[in-house]
């Protein structure tokens, strides 16, 4: 009777364990499904975006920049002015990586951002 008691238990830790694994893996899968999406989402709106910026499955790339454009002081200002956009919108509580206009706004304080930084430190090609 112990010992059948011994491998009734064994059986239940077993099942218990490979229950855990599963959850656990469930909960892996879905946070690298809700990450794609995320590349997706954000990667569509730098596509929607008409600016000097390809956004690839994992950062942005910059591309060539000529050097003639708007001063540094001007780029600052843009990009003083983007980052107050994206402030005011996630003061909202939006969550901003599935609203398309906090995407949108995002990419432009992204990409005005670069376009600051190779003017001022210019081109790493």
């Amino acid at each position: 009777k112990i010992r059948r008691d011994s491998m009734i238990r064994q059986r239940v830790i077993g099942i218990a364990i490979i229950f855990l694994l599963c959850c656990i893996g469930g909960t892996l899968i879905a946070k690298e499904e809700k990450k794609k999406k995320q590349r997706e989402h954000i990667k569509q709106a730098g596509n929607n975006n008409s600016n000097n910026v390809r956004l690839n499955s994992d950062s942005a790339v910059l591309m060539q920049t000529s050097s003639t454009g708007p001063t540094e002081e001007e780029l600052q200002a843009t990009v003083d002015k983007l980052d107050a956009e994206v402030r005011k919108i996630k003061e909202t509580g939006v969550i901003m990586e599935s609203n398309r206009e906090s995407l949108i706004t995002t990419a432009k304080l992204q990409d005005a951002t670069r376009k600051l930084l190779v003017k001022r430190y210019g081109s790493v090609e």
